[in-house]
């Protein structure tokens, strides 16, 4: 009677890895669902929980790798797109300048072209430095931060409207809350309406209140 055979957790590993290339040569697709990987899991043993706990750190790596990818590619098209601006730059004041010199040489002798020259010629090399100075790696890094602040204020939303109504339990009760509010302020103000008239009638000092 043959033994029934164990398998290490490299080799559960490999062979999983092995199946899945396998699968997808036959053309069996190109990944596994959420579902069948429980069941997959449960067959060799696995809890679901630590399934799915394993199951949300890879789909927050995978996210986190997704985020530095769109950080670095708005990073990139950043640069590029300064540097397209650096050019119009330069070729507008290469051209107005170029105008401004014949027109001084067709109006006579003189100079009065290097003021403007000089003058725009400084905003033109601090475009320039900028341009060439231009941090890829720092812009891609201030991106990253803006994703990950707004993929933090989308879980929170998320989270807010999931779970067994929690998210309208919260919203019904600040309403209720702004709606007690409301009421206690129009509360006041008939109150205070009513004193003033009681004391422009003369009431309030009799003590006789009607």
């Amino acid at each position: 009677m043959h033994a029934v055979p164990t398998y290490t957790d490299e080799e559960i590993r490999e062979i999983f890895h092995r199946a899945l290339m396998a699968d997808r040569e036959t053309g069996g697709g190109e990944g596994v669902e959420h579902a069948a990987l429980v069941e997959a899991a449960k067959e060799v043993g696995i809890e679901p929980s630590a399934l799915e706990r394993a199951a949300a750190q890879v789909l927050a790596k995978r996210e986190t790798v997704d985020l530095v990818r769109r950080a670095e590619a708005e990073a990139a098209k950043a640069e590029r797109r300064r540097r397209r601006a650096f050019v119009r730059h330069l070729g507008s004041y290469l051209v107005v300048m170029a105008g401004l010199v014949a027109l001084d040489l067709a109006t006579g002798p003189g100079t009065w072209w290097i003021y403007p020259a000089i003058g725009w010629g400084i905003a033109v090399g601090l475009d320039g430095f900028s341009t060439l100075t231009f941090d890829r790696e720092r812009e891609a890094e201030r991106r990253l931060k803006k994703l990950e602040r707004k993929r933090a204020k989308r879980k929170r939303r998320k989270a807010l409207g999931a779970g067994d109504g929690d998210g309208e339990v919260a919203l019904a009760l600040r309403e209720l809350e702004r709606a007690a509010e409301r009421s206690a302020a129009s509360l006041m103000q008939a109150l205070a309406r009513k004193l003033d008239e009681w004391e422009r009638s003369g009431r309030l000092g009799s003590g006789k209140p009607r």
